[in-house]
């Protein structure tokens, strides 16, 4: 929590909270646990920051002006391609197809509205200014299958060589479906295993903990566990992929 408040005020300052409440009408109490949508507008705000932006450079929501916003899925689909919208949201924010069709058509006064639209104006805001590469990762291309040992790798990388037990444990996952992903097992419609969104998420997040120089004591009891890599290239990322399996 207190990592995003300081990403949020690289942008909006001291009063960064109330600013954030106010352009995702909402309370400051959401902020207490904030959401995957919330952590995602503030990984778009933070990323115009890398670009030298400032909140003046932002939309009117997020300096009290006046917030006109046209229909959502038009905007999205300017950015993604007409048929690729809900595909990239229920990639990078976790919601199902439903939810962000009904998200689509909600009030325009409402906070499940307001969050879309923050996104897609910032999406707009980085895409002009530093093209679809300034987007955070969540935004990019899915992980595709192939990729998938580089995602273990990743996640090895983090927790050491017993980071599919230690994911499994932390969030519920089976441990047979994370080797399912590994290995790139058929699924029952004879395609390979795909990582969950909310997986992918996860990882990308205990990634950035790791490289913003979190000790892990501070990180949510269900991640702390004993240093299991050492920087000083005393890992292993292959060796520890095989011990793994």
């Amino acid at each position: 929590m207190n990592d995003l408040i300081a990403a949020a005020e690289t942008v909006l300052g001291p009063d960064a909270l109330d600013n954030l409440a106010d352009a995702l009408k909402c309370s400051r109490e959401r902020f207490k646990s904030p959401s995957p949508r919330v952590v995602a507008v503030i990984e778009l705000l933070t990323a115009t920051a890398g670009l030298g932006l400032t909140a003046e450079d932002l939309p009117p929501r997020w300096t009290g002006g006046r917030v006109r916003t046209g229909e959502l899925r038009q905007q999205f689909a300017k950015l993604f391609a007409p048929r690729q919208p809900v595909q990239v949201l229920k990639s990078a924010i976790g919601l199902t197809a439903n939810v962000i069709n009904e998200r689509f058509r909600a009030d325009r006064d409402s906070r499940q509205f307001a969050e879309l639209s923050a996104m897609v104006e910032l999406l707009r805001i980085l895409k002009a200014k530093g093209g679809v590469g300034a987007w955070p990762a969540r935004w990019q291309p899915a992980v595709h299958p192939d990729n998938a040992r580089d995602l273990q790798a990743r996640l090895l990388a983090v927790l050491g060589p017993h980071g599919s037990s230690h994911m499994a444990d932390a969030t519920g996952y089976s441990r047979d479906y994370l080797q399912q992903i590994w290995r790139g097992d058929a699924s029952r419609r004879g395609h390979p295993v795909r990582p969950s969104e909310s997986l992918v998420a996860m990882i990308e997040l205990i990634e950035t903990l790791e490289r913003e120089g979190v000790p892990c004591e501070r990180w949510p009891e269900r991640w702390q566990r004993p240093k299991a890599i050492h920087h000083n290239g005393a890992f292993d990322q292959t060796a520890a992929i095989h011990a793994a399996e």
